[in-house]
C-alpha cells in the first residue's frame, strides 16, 4: 500500500517524468540518440536553449536528452488544439502567438530567474530546407530583465531525416541516429549573429563526427545499391540497368579488373559521363584504388597528372578514344606511353553464364557476404581520389578522401531535398569534380536514379530528360545557354523538370533570363571549388510558411546561395585572414567535412592554402566575395 500511495503520489507530483520516460522508451525502437556537451550546462543558473529547428519531434529529443525539466515556448494556435493542451500543459509549455509575444516573453523570463531551462527556436518556425535559417532577435527580449542566466547553444543532427520533418520521402527514409550537441554556455547579452556563429560551429563538429562513422565509399555504396527499390541507371547510349543489373556489373568488372591491376594503387580513367564511366568508378573503390579521372580536355593537366600521380595504367574505351581523336583531341600519344586497359576487352570474361552468376549472386547474397568477397577493407580518411585542377600553368594534384566525398555528398542531398520519383540528369563531365561528386557517386551512394546523356548535344539531352521523366538538371552556364539556344530543343521536353542548378562558373544574368523565357524554369545558382569536393552553397527554392503566409527564402538572384548544411563560409581579411563583419568584401574561407587533405607531393602549397581559424581548418579560395546579413553569398572576383 506504501508503494502504490507513493506511486500515485509521484506521478501527481511529477507526469512529465513519466511522459519524458515512455517517450524515451517509444523513440528507442526507431532512433539512437547521441548527447555530447552536457557538461557544458550550468546547475545552478537558469538556462536559455536556443538551437535549429528541423523537425516536429525536436522537444521530444531535447528533452529525452537533458538531465531537467525542460519548458518550451511552442507556437499558441498548436497548443490550443484540445488533444495536444492537457498533454503539453504536463510539461509546463509557455504558449506564444505572432500577433501577441509579450505575455509569453515575461513568463520566459521568470522561468529563467526561478532557475528553469527554457528552449526557444530563435528561427521561428520549422525548417523547410534543411539549413539552418536567419535567427530572430525574439530571445533578446526574453532575456534581457533576467539574472543569473546564461545562453546554451545547441545543433540537432539527424532528425531532418525523420518522418517528423518537411523534408521529401527519399530523405525521410534515412533516419536512425540523431545527435545531440550543447555548446559552451554563453552570455547573456549575446547577440544573434554570434549565437548564428556557435550553432554553425556545432553543427561543423557534430556532421565531422556522424561522417567520421562510416567506412569507405564502396561500403557506403553497396549498403544503398542492394536494396534500392526503383533505382536505375541510364545514358545515351540506350543502356539503362536496373539497382541488381548495375551491383552485378560493377561485381563482375572489379574481378576482371583486379586481375590485370594487382598492386597498382593509381588509376587513371579516360571515360565519358556514362553507365559504363559509372561501373568503372565503382569498381575501383571496391578494389580500394585511388581513382584519378583525367582531364583529357587539357594536355598540360593530362601530363602532369600522369606524372606526379604515378599512373602507370589507364582505363578507357577504344570506342571513346576514336569520338575523342576524332574532335581533335591529340592523346595518342599519351595512351601509346601507358599500360592501356580497354573495356571493351571484358566481353570475353563477360560471357552469358557469368553474367548470370553474377547476377544471381547481387540478388541472393547477404549484405555481409558481399562485403566479405568484394569490399576492400578501407579507412575513411584514406584518400579515394585525386583531381587535378585545369587553367594553371602548374596544375595541382587535389586529394579527396572517402570522408570528404561521403560527407559532401550527404550535404547535397539534404539541399536537393529528392523525392523516391526524382531523376538527376547528369550532364557534367566525369573528371571535373562536380561531375563525379555529384553526377556520378552521389545516385549510386543515395539511390537516385540518374541518366548520363552527351552534355554538348542539346536536342539529345532533351529527349533524355522527355523520355526518363528528369527531374533534377545539373549543368553548368555554357550547357544551359546551349540548350537554351538550341531550336529543336521544345520547351515540352524540360517540362518534367523541377529543380536546374549551375555550377563550376558564373551565372550570367542573360543565361537565366532565356532559360526562364523557353522553358519556364528557375536556375538556381551554386558555387563549390574542387578543394571543398566541391560543394559549398547553393541557392534553392523558397518555401511558403502556411501558418504566417511568409516565405523561408532559399534563393536570392546573383549570389550563390548559402552554406550548404555542415558547412562554414566566412569573409576574411586579404593580408591578415582575420574574419571581417556582415557586408564586407574580402576572401572567401571555407570550413567543413568536404575540405580537402591536401595537395599531391606538395607540403608547401597545403600549408599555404589551409589556414585554421578558431580551431577550425578552412580553405582559402582566393575568390572575393560578402555575405549578406541573411547568409546569402556572392562572387565579387574569382581567382
Amino acid at each position: 500500500m506504501v508503494a502504490a500511495f507513493g506511486a500515485v503520489f509521484t506521478l501527481y507530483k511529477l507526469p512529465q517524468s513519466l511522459a519524458r520516460y515512455f517517450v524515451k522508451f517509444v523513440l528507442s525502437f526507431k532512433y539512437r540518440v547521441e548527447v555530447d556537451g552536457l557538461e557544458n550546462i550550468p546547475n545552478d543558473k537558469g538556462v536559455l536553449l536556443l538551437g535549429n529547428h528541423i523537425s516536429y519531434l525536436d522537444w521530444a529529443i531535447l528533452q529525452i536528452s537533458y538531465p531537467k525539466q525542460i519548458r518550451f515556448v511552442m507556437e499558441k494556435n498548436i497548443y490550443k488544439k484540445w488533444y495536444w493542451k492537457w498533454f503539453l500543459d504536463l510539461f509546463k509549455v509557455i504558449p506564444i502567438s505572432k500577433v501577441s509575444s509579450k505575455n509569453a516573453l515575461l513568463q520566459v523570463s521568470q522561468a529563467l530567474n526561478d532557475g528553469h531551462t527554457v528552449v526557444l527556436f530563435p528561427e521561428g518556425c520549422l525548417s523547410r530546407n534543411g539549413q539552418i535559417n536567419p535567427f530572430l532577435k525574439g530571445y533578446e527580449l526574453a532575456i534581457a530583465n533576467t539574472k543569473n542566466t546564461v545562453i546554451v547553444p545547441f545543433y540537432l543532427h539527424g532528425l531532418w531525416e525523420s518522418r517528423f520533418s518537411l523534408a521529401a520521402n527519399k530523405v525521410q527514409n534515412e533516419a536512425g541516429k540523431i545527435s545531440v550537441r550543447f555548446g559552451k554556455a554563453l552570455n547573456s547579452a549575446t547577440k544573434t549573429q554570434e549565437l548564428e556563429a556557435k550553432v554553425l560551429d556545432l553543427s561543423l563538429d557534430t556532421w565531422e563526427q556522424n561522417i567520421s562513422n562510416y567506412k569507405s565509399i564502396s561500403h557506403t555504396w553497396l549498403r544503398r545499391i542492394k536494396f534500392e527499390k526503383g533505382f536505375f541507371i541510364a545514358d545515351s547510349t540506350g543502356a539503362n540497368l536496373s539497382n541488381s543489373k548495375f551491383l552485378s556489373e560493377v561485381l563482375m568488372m572489379r574481378i576482371w579488373l583486379g586481375k590485370n591491376l594487382k598492386n597498382q594503387r593509381h588509376i587513371g580513367l579516360i571515360l565519358p559521363s556514362s553507365v559504363t564511366g559509372a561501373m568503372a568508378n565503382m569498381a575501383l573503390f571496391t578494389l580500394g584504388k585511388v581513382v584519378i579521372n583525367l582531364n583529357y580536355t587539357d594536355n598540360l593537366a593530362l601530363n602532369i597528372a600522369l606524372e606526379k600521380a604515378d599512373i602507370s595504367t589507364i582505363i578507357s574505351s577504344r570506342k571513346f578514344v576514336q569520338k575523342l581523336m576524332d574532335k581533335g583531341f591529340e592523346i595518342s600519344h599519351l595512351l601509346s606511353s601507358k599500360n592501356i586497359i580497354y573495356l571493351e576487352d571484358i566481353r570475353p570474361f563477360a560471357n552469358k553464364i557469368r553474367t548470370f552468376s553474377y547476377f544471381l549472386r547481387a540478388k541472393l547474397y547477404p549484405l555481409w557476404l558481399l562485403k566479405l568477397l568484394f569490399i576492400c577493407k578501407q579507412n575513411i580518411n584514406d584518400t579515394a581520389v585525386i583531381s587535378f585542377s585545369s587553367g594553371d600553368k602548374s596544375p595541382n594534384g587535389i586529394l579527396l578522401s572517402h570522408k570528404n566525398i561521403i560527407g559532401n555528398i550527404k550535404q547535397i542531398k539534404q539541399m536537393l531535398n529528392p523525392t523516391d520519383a526524382d531523376v538527376l540528369i547528369g550532364s557534367l563531365p566525369i573528371f571535373h569534380s562536380f561531375g563525379l561528386t555529384v553526377c556520378t557517386l552521389m545516385p549510386q551512394l543515395e539511390g537516385i536514379s540518374v541518366i548520363y546523356p552527351d552534355p554538348a548535344d542539346a536536342f539529345g539531352i532533351g529527349k533524355l530528360v522527355a523520355k526518363h521523366q528528369g527531374t533534377i538538371l545539373l549543368a553548368t552556364a555554357t550547357f544551359l545557354r546551349l540548350y537554351a539556344e538550341n531550336k529543336k530543343c521544345q520547351p515540352l521536353m524540360f517540362s518534367t523538370l523541377n529543380k536546374v542548378i549551375a555550377g563550376a562558373e558564373k551565372l550570367p544574368a542573360e543565361v537565366r533570363e532565356m532559360f526562364k523565357q523557353k522553358f519556364g524554369l528557375d536556375i538556381f545558382a551554386g558555387y563549390g571549388v574542387t578543394e571543398t569536393s566541391p560543394g559549398a552553397s547553393c541557392n534553392v527554392p523558397d518555401q511558403l510558411i502556411p501558418q504566417f503566409w511568409k516565405l523561408q527564402l532559399g534563393n536570392q538572384i546573383g549570389t550563390v546561395g548559402r552554406a550548404l548544411a555542415g558547412t562554414k563560409i566566412i569573409i576574411a581579411d586579404p593580408d591578415t585572414l582575420k574574419p571581417l563583419p556582415l557586408g564586407a568584401e574580402g576572401l572567401i574561407l571555407i570550413s567543413g567535412v568536404q575540405v580537402m587533405s591536401g595537395y599531391l607531393q606538395d607540403r608547401q602549397k597545403t600549408q599555404q592554402s589551409l589556414t585554421t581559424i578558431d580551431n577550425r581548418r578552412f580553405y582559402i579560395t582566393g575568390d572575393k566575395g560578402k555575405i549578406s546579413p541573411a547568409g546569402f553569398i556572392s562572387i565579387i572576383d574569382k581567382s
